[in-house]
């Protein structure tokens, strides 16, 4: 199987005051801070993909020694069981994986109300991510929802919005996954441009409210 690329956090940590510092933990994301960036809620739930090698799908959690629940392999097997054929034809016969949370339920002790449910964020074909403005309605092909993207002018304004649900919960009670009722956990961000560092891993950073809380003023 192929891992799905850890998302690093977005400060420097310091484990003798257990707090983040507020400097940025990669030069690429602090050089890029001033450009354009897409943004999407990094949902709560637990890491799953579909992997096409061209001929057969596996499913798979986010490591390869990760057991998927009985529920979660059974909403796989639902949406992607059989669909061989499918994937051949959308993606010309091409390795692709399909990259997703499971949410609800009881997954992550019941952070969202509902059954458990699947929500797309990420695909690959030919190990190249796809521009995460297309995915939508590859996932809306399997009946599956994706993240909302939303482009904003500069880092600063994802960091901004998220520090405002830290300061203020009320302000995140907004997810796409159950609006109204549940909390979102922070942003997910790329460069506007799919950019990689030195070693060919995509510049992609996490900002968690609870991240947030820990930064040492």
């Amino acid at each position: 199987m192929t891992e799905y690329q850890k998302i690093e956090t977005l400060y420097k940590f310091d484990n003798t005051t257990k707090t983040y510092t507020g400097e940025f933990y990669n030069q690429y994301v602090e050089y890029l801070r001033n450009n354009r960036w897409l943004t999407s809620e990094k949902v709560n739930g637990a890491n799953v993909s579909v992997q096409f090698d061209g001929h057969h799908i596996e499913f798979h959690g986010r490591t390869e020694r990760a057991d998927l629940p009985k529920e979660v392999l059974e909403i796989l097997t639902e949406k992607f069981g059989d669909s061989e054929v499918e994937f051949e034809q959308l993606f010309s016969g091409k390795p692709a994986i399909l990259y997703m949370d499971c949410y609800g339920g009881t997954i992550q002790g019941g952070a969202y109300g509902g059954n458990e449910r699947l929500i797309g964020f990420d695909i690959t074909v030919n190990g190249q991510y796809l521009d995460k403005r297309c995915i939508g309605e590859i996932f809306a092909k399997f009946g599956v929802d994706c993240v909302e993207f939303k482009e904003v002018e500069n880092l600063d304004v994802a960091i901004n919005e998220v520090k405002g649900w830290a300061e203020n919960p009320k302000k995140g009670i907004s997810s796409y996954c159950e609006k109204g009722t549940t909390i979102k956990e922070g942003l997910v961000c790329v460069p506007s441009v799919r950019i990689y560092d030195n070693r060919g891993k995509r510049i992609i950073v996490k900002i968690k409210t609870e991240d947030l809380r820990k930064l040492n003023k």
